[in-house]
């Protein structure tokens, strides 16, 4: 995908393998970040945030309610 995409999209690995696991696939297959499925929901939504904020501007954000 990064192949494909460049640095347009940002590429995020989300599973629920260990972390260690996880870690070790996302940097072999050279994704931008990773993510665990077990994360807490409110703690999910900051780090899907924080990867849009890495491709679209400030302004073309959802705003926190």
């Amino acid at each position: 995908m990064k192949a494909r995409f460049g640095s347009a999209v940002p590429i995020v690995l989300v599973s629920d393998l260990p972390r260690e696991e996880l870690e070790r696939r996302a940097r072999s297959g050279k994704a931008d970040a990773f993510i665990s499925k077990a994360l807490n929901g409110k703690d999910f939504v900051e780090f899907v945030r924080n990867i849009c904020a890495i491709t679209y501007s400030p302004e073309a954000l959802p705003q926190r309610t």
